[in-house]
């Protein structure tokens, strides 16, 4: 059992240093009960100084979803497939911890809210704003974009088209 066991360590070891780098994706959908969101903003971070959570310091939304399409916008967002990529490199890396150019803040009824992107980065803060968790998973650029704009009217995907 000893020896397999070491067998098999080696075997990955050497596989491992060989490629350099092994990547495993996890898949994740956000199913939330629309009966718990208060209410949905869509940021457009384009023009933004920065693409972490200090965004909400000097960005307003450019939208706020129409409460009798949160169940639509719920419905839909669990649809779309966020992966997450847990990647062993054997060089250092410096992760980035940023949002993509449109962020979907949820608010929930308990006061607490979550940021969501496709940029492989999100995070849900407490009442106060304080963070109580992040993670690392994103979408399809282009099936965000599709999905944001659904929901978005059609003067200001024209006004963030001319921008």
């Amino acid at each position: 059992m000893k020896r397999c066991f070491l067998s098999a360590f080696m075997i990955f070891t050497i596989v491992f240093a060989l490629s350099s780098c092994v990547i495993i994706p996890m898949h994740k959908n956000f199913v939330i009960d629309p009966a718990k969101i208060a209410s949905i903003e869509i940021y457009d971070l384009r023009k933004s100084d920065t693409y972490g959570e200090a965004f909400l310091e000097d960005t307003s939304p450019v939208y706020e979803i129409p409460n009798e399409e949160i169940d639509d916008f719920a419905s839909d967002l669990a649809q779309i497939e966020f992966t997450r990529y847990i990647v062993f490199v054997l060089a250092a890396t410096d992760p980035v911890f940023e949002y993509g150019y449109f962020v979907a803040r949820i608010n929930y009824t308990d006061g607490t809210f979550e940021l969501l992107s496709n940029n492989y980065w999100g995070q849900t803060f407490d009442q106060d704003g304080n963070v109580i968790s992040s993670h690392r998973y994103g979408a399809d650029s282009e099936e965000w974009e599709e999905f944001i704009g659904k929901y978005l009217p059609e003067e200001i995907i024209t006004a963030i088209v001319d921008n």
